[in-house]
């Protein structure tokens, strides 16, 4: 990959990568897993990286060469985004979380993908990117797993930060963009067509606050952990999203938040 040319997104909207596909079998099998795995390290720092790593290592098993083309395009990206990275700056000490999930996305088998992330005031702190283990049945359904997952990386994140001595005084926020699973969130009474999600609503039962989100931005924001980037969306736009780019950019966007 030395002199590799750059590209603006990790990984193209379409077509969609599938297990069974007509390009033949990638030769180095033992290559493609080393290389995932180093991406998926990447991926401690690089939440922009989240969504494609999750779906590239799917296919670990058994790769195929448009797999691995797919593989050097993230490190393609990587050659344009050498100088992204987690950008820190002081403020209140309260904990925020935005939860999404892409329903029946996978083609294969119509599994969702949860996303999600949280916030220490205005510093992401923890994100997630993942394949649901189970078919949910309505976009409401996927959703509801969806925040239970954020919820219970809330309860990890505030314990360990009351472990290290900071204390959240304020109730965590939780939003949400769907307004079914917020409502069955917060409602003791379920009906039957939701007894399967009982486990995951008891944690959800908790005295947190949840709201649908209307916040335009972060809607677009958490959605860059459950799709392909697109090319036409601002760079600092993407940028933002994960707290990630060049100084620059983080200060425009600062500058522009304290405006509003």
């Amino acid at each position: 990959m030395e002199g590799a040319d750059a590209t603006p997104t990790p990984m193209v909207s379409t077509p969609k990568l599938m297990a069974a596909d007509d390009s033949p079998a990638f030769a180095n099998s033992h290559l493609y897993r080393s290389t995932i795995g180093m991406l998926q390290y990447l991926c401690i720092t690089r939440p922009d990286l989240s969504y494609c790593v999750n779906k590239l290592s799917q296919y670990m098993n058994s790769p195929s060469d448009a797999h691995w083309r797919a593989v050097k395009r993230v490190l393609r990206y990587l050659v344009e985004t050498m100088e992204y990275g987690l950008w820190f700056t002081p403020g209140q000490f309260k904990l925020v979380c935005y939860s999404d999930a892409d329903w029946a996305s996978s083609v294969e088998d119509r599994q969702s993908t949860t996303g999600y992330v949280i916030y220490l005031g205005s510093n992401l702190i923890a994100w997630c990117s993942k394949k649901q283990a189970v078919v949910s049945k309505s976009s409401s359904e996927a959703e509801h797993r969806s925040l239970a997952n954020c919820v219970s990386e809330l309860l990890w994140v505030k314990q360990l930060l009351e472990e290290v001595g900071i204390s959240i005084k304020q109730i965590p926020a939780v939003w949400c963009d769907n307004t079914s699973t917020v409502s069955m969130s917060a409602n003791p009474t379920h009906h039957a067509r939701v007894k399967h999600l009982r486990l995951t609503t008891i944690l959800l039962e908790k005295k947190y606050l949840m709201a649908p989100c209307r916040l335009t931005l972060y809607r677009q924001l958490i959605k860059l952990l459950m799709c392909s980037l697109n090319p036409s969306l601002p760079s600092s736009l993407q940028c933002s999203a994960m707290l990630l780019g060049s100084r620059q950019h983080i200060q425009l966007l600062v500058f522009k938040r304290s405006k509003d």
